[in-house]
């Protein structure tokens, strides 16, 4: 599995609009924005508590994701791999029948909507060093989508976004602060969105030798799901054998 084919599973490859050009450099890793790190810390002004995430995929494709969602009387916190393509383990995590992917779901999708704010509002790259870069961005007419192999979002125009974003030393991580707001069917709505974006050098390694005791895992890919309007595709996770480390499910078939 390659870092190009994981960031596609999250949406992150090729969610922004722009040229060809820019397209291209950033599935070779050349773009400005290629990051491998995503935290998101995300709040709503008429909810109380947050929802924390911090997606990094490693130089292999492996991604490791940790959770703290605390939103009215949800509570989850724990920790997600990604290993081999096919294989998720999770941590400390209570996952629910039929939305086992849903924490991942919200931790790329939110990754997702942070960088096509920074790319369409800094589309040259990150901020130099020293003053915050202002953001202001504006859209009356098109929505903004989101979207995993899993999951889907959009986010109806008109939409805005403004805030800040900042970089303390040069190619160091990108911090930065947004308001979004954007039109529902019913009303506008407004979140909050702060955090960090980067690429680690050296890049996070999952190594084979890391303990799984007492993780769950999962298969992930293509499932068929049956319902009264008949048999269609699907994406999702199934429970599967438990593994004593990392390197026992990158060598499952």
């Amino acid at each position: 599995m390659t870092v190009r084919f994981l960031l596609a599973l999250c949406g992150l490859a090729a969610v922004t609009p722009g040229s060809m050009q820019a397209r291209a450099q950033e599935a070779a890793g050349l773009s400005p924005w290629a990051m491998t790190s995503f935290e998101v810390i995300q709040t709503v002004p008429s909810v109380s508590g947050a929802e924390t995430t911090k997606l990094v995929v490693t130089a292999n494709g492996d991604a490791r994701i940790d959770v703290n969602v605390n939103i009215g009387k949800e509570h989850s916190r724990g920790r997600i791999l990604l290993i081999a393509g096919r294989w998720m383990a999770t941590q400390g995590l209570t996952l629910q029948s039929g939305s086992e992917l849903d924490l991942m779901d919200i931790a790329a999708m939110n990754s997702q909507l942070v960088m096509t704010l920074l790319r369409l509002a800094l589309p040259e790259g990150p901020p130099q060093p020293g003053a915050p870069a202002r953001i202001d961005l504006k859209e009356q007419r098109g929505p903004l989508r989101v979207a995993t192999s899993s999951a889907s979002g959009e986010y109806g125009a008109p939409w805005s976004a403004s805030g800040t974003a900042s970089v303390a030393a040069a190619g160091g991580p990108v911090a930065y602060q947004l308001d979004f707001k954007f039109k529902t069917r019913e009303d506008q709505q407004e979140v909050h969105l702060k955090g960090q974006v980067s690429r680690p050098d050296p890049p996070l390694t999952i190594a084979d030798s890391e303990s799984l005791s007492g993780w769950a895992v999962y298969c992930v890919g293509p499932d068929q799901k049956v319902s009264r309007d008949g048999t269609r595709g699907g994406y999702g996770a199934q429970p599967a054998a438990a593994a004593a480390t990392v390197g026992e499910l990158r060598q499952r078939k």
